[in-house]
C-alpha cells in the first residue's frame, strides 16, 4: 500500500497486492480490483495476467476468464512457462481440453526452474489415462527435485495435483 502511496500506477504493485489478497489474504474481491488496476496501469504487465488467471481459476471458478487471461500473458510473453502451466491444469482438470492441454505440455521444455512442475504433470496425464505404474515413476521423480519442502514458484501447482488426485481417487 505504502508502494501505491508512492506510484498509484504501478502495475508491480498492484499485481502484489493481487497476490498478497489471492493467496495469503482470501480477499478474492480486492485481489481481482487490484490485478485489474494492475492491466489497467500497464495491459502488457505479464504478471498481472497471471495472477489474474489463477485468480479466476482456483478461487472463482470463472474459468473462460481464466484461459482468456493465461493466453493474453502468452501472447504477451510466450516465455512465459508459469501461464503455460496454469493453462495446462485448467484445461485437463475444468475444461475437459485435454488434447489442448497435452499439446501446450509438449512444448514446454523440462526447465530446472519448475522441472518438480513438470514432473506432476506427466504423473497427472498419466493417472487421466490410468497408468498408475507410469504414473508413480513420474511422481517419484517430483518429489526427488524438492527435497523436503516445497518451492515457493511451484506450491500452487502441489496443491491443484493434490486436488486432482484426490479428485480422481488417488
Amino acid at each position: 500500500l505504502r508502494s501505491l502511496e508512492i506510484d498509484e500506477k504501478s502495475a508491480y504493485a498492484w499485481t502484489y497486492l493481487g497476490n498478497l489478497y489471492q493467496n495469503f489474504l482470501q480477499r478474492f474481491e480486492e485481489s481481482e480490483k487490484a490485478y485489474l488496476k494492475a492491466i489497467n496501469s500497464d495491459e502488457k504487465f505479464v504478471g498481472a495476467w497471471n495472477g489474474l488467471g489463477n485468480l479466476y481459476q482456483d478461487h472463482l471458478l470463472r474459468y473462460e476468464e481464466a484461459e482468456e487471461a493465461y493466453l493474453k500473458a502468452i501472447e504477451l510473453d510466450e516465455k512465459i512457462f508459469d501461464a503455460k502451466y496454469n493453462l495446462v491444469f485448467l484445461y485437463r482438470a475444468k475444461m475437459g481440453k485435454t488434447k489442448e492441454a497435452e499439446k501446450i505440455f509438449e512444448s514446454l521444455p523440462n526447465d530446472n526452474e519448475v522441472q518438480d512442475s513438470y514432473w506432476l504433470n506427466k504423473t497427472l496425464f498419466a493417472l487421466y489415462a490410468r497408468n498408475e505404474g507410469i504414473a508413480i515413476g513420474y511422481l517419484q521423480n517430483a518429489l526427488a527435485v524438492i527435497d523436503d519442502r516445497l518451492p515457493p514458484t511451484t506450491q500452487d501447482d502441489w496443491w491443484r495435483f493434490g486436488a486432482l488426485t484426490h479428485k480422481l481417487g488417488g
